[in-house]
């Protein structure tokens, strides 16, 4: 979708609008309803969307959302927006919401989509001003400002923009919020947001993990909910393991599912008091289920942050022409239909989530599964993959996009480390400096065991699959834990970290 505006100066060339960025997305196939958490965020009493904002009405103005991915913050907020009853605009952030006339088009098109109407008059047909970035989110606010009914704006991952000229400014907007107007931010980190004035206030509802996370209750509902039928006892085992990270819940229910009978109980013994790697145990467990094909396909499709069937059946494809592609080997070329089959197979496993009225990037990977599957390629592989991933998203019309996997796939072929696209946008937004190298972090106790044992292997120069097989786990695993080693240590390759871990002590 491509959309012009005209109004208030709002001209400019055509820019493609993500339909999805703009609308609620849909409650997963599999939801538990969380009355707790509801009764938070629901206003006290509910206001007619159709009537004007009464004098006397109060709620709280401002919902903080803050926790680390997994914990079901998306869903509490597409949840809010199906049961609030007034009029709300939905917009979900990414890295390239950093460029201030990129984020303010996307918050005019959310008002748009919502029924806000434009209170300026129509122009007298002179040519408008072009209006600067600025000036377009200004005006945005203003149409929310001149808004007379109750309204809802929803911000999903808005710790994507935290370093952006849109953020200063919404922080600024919600220190004199509208009367009318209420906030929902959801962020992976905390925010510089003016939370103490709304606290004292007590216009504040404030959620972070330690409320989000499933209660007892809830994650026995859930595993029913996906047909796992336990005794009272291990259900409260999964509970304490998993320390009630639904993401965590949700892996366990995929794997539990696709075991026989007879080898559930070896699985449940592998949930002891110490043990700190379940969500490693989990990833596996579900990826070792994969038939090799279906395991092939998802690996490519992890390749780009989000994709929809033409581009995953593109790159499985095109994984196939390059060599070393899989830690499992070389398999045949797909076979038609193979492709369709692949991710019929995911959808049913729960292993995406989808995005309504979104064509360009309608799937994606929980964001540990991803990590976990897109290393289980070559370097050579993830490069190619990047590549072909541009000239796809170049070939939309996505030319920002485009070139963010045309960077990642020079870094991987001069054998350093891609960067993320908040990481990378963030870098490109910033007066450019002479590049220095990454500090490794000061402090040892972000290293768990598992970590340090890798650190070790590494020092003695084993290879990713002496390495696996030393530690009774897969490669994939091993590449998957390499990753978050270099990103801790800010290390470009093994002996860069090597060097890191002995400055932090982490080797004798």
């Amino acid at each position: 979708m491509s959309i012009w505006y005209s109004r208030c100066g709002m001209e400019h060339s055509v820019f493609p609008i993500l339909s999805a960025k703009v609308h609620v997305p849909p409650l997963p196939e599999i939801y538990l309803p969380l009355p707790r958490i509801e009764q938070l965020l629901l206003p006290s009493r509910p206001v007619a969307p159709d009537r004007p904002v009464p004098q006397g009405y109060e709620f709280r103005a401002l919902m903080y959302l803050s926790a680390p991915p997994g914990y079901g913050k998306t869903t509490c907020l597409a949840r809010l927006a199906v049961q609030c009853g007034i009029t709300h605009a939905w917009i979900s952030l990414d890295a390239l919401d950093i460029d201030l006339k990129r984020a303010s088009i996307y918050l005019h098109e959310a008002l748009r989509v919502a029924g806000v109407p434009d209170p300026l008059p129509a122009g007298d047909g002179a040519a408008p001003k072009q209006p600067n970035s600025e000036e377009l989110l200004l005006a945005a606010l203003h149409r929310i400002e001149t808004f007379e009914k109750p309204f809802l704006l929803l911000i999903d991952d808005a710790h994507e923009v935290a370093a952006s000229p849109f953020f200063t400014t919404l922080r600024g907007f919600l220190e004199y919020l509208p009367r009318n107007c209420r906030v929902v931010i959801a962020t992976r980190e905390d925010l510089p947001l003016p939370l103490s004035g709304h606290r004292q206030a007590d216009r504040l509802v404030e959620l972070r993990q330690e409320t989000l996370q499933a209660e007892e209750q809830e994650a026995r509902a859930y595993l029913r909910l996906y047909g796992v039928d336990l005794r009272e006892d291990e259900l409260r085992l999964i509970w304490r393991r998993t320390a009630g990270w639904w993401a965590c819940l949700k892996l366990f229910c995929i794997s539990w599912r696709k075991l026989h009978d007879s080898a559930r109980g070896a699985f449940l013994e592998r949930f002891r008091a110490s043990d700190k790697f379940i969500a490693e145990f989990l990833l596996e467990s579900v990826y070792t289920t994969l038939p090799p094909q279906v395991a092939r396909y998802a690996a490519a499709a992890a390749v780009p942050e989000f994709f929809n069937e033409d581009l995953a059946q593109l790159l499985y494809a095109r994984s196939f022409g390059t060599t070393g592609t899989h830690a499992g080997g070389q398999q045949s070329a797909p076979q038609d239909g193979s492709s369709a089959e692949s991710l019929l197979m995911l959808r049913r496993m729960n292993l995406l989530t989808q995005r309504s009225g979104e064509h360009t990037a309608r799937y994606r990977f929980h964001p540990l599964f991803r990590e976990y599957l897109r290393h289980t390629l070559s370097r050579e592989t993830r490069a190619a993959l990047h590549v072909c991933t541009a000239e796809w998203f170049e070939g939309k019309g996505l030319s920002e996009r485009a070139r963010r996997h045309q960077e990642n796939a020079h870094r991987l072929m001069r054998g350093e480390r891609p960067v993320s696209d908040a990481a990378q946008l963030n870098e490109a937004a910033q007066p450019s400096e002479a590049a220095q190298p990454t500090e490794p972090m000061g402090n040892s106790r972000l290293f768990s065991r598992r970590e340090r044992e890798l650190i070790g292997a590494v020092s003695l120069g084993l290879s990713n699959d002496e390495i696996a097989t030393k530690l009774y786990i897969s490669t994939g695993t091993v590449k998957w834990h390499l990753n978050n080693i270099y990103g801790k240590l800010g290390a470009r390759n093994r002996t860069d970290a090597l060097l890191k871990a002995r400055a932090l002590g982490l080797l004798d």
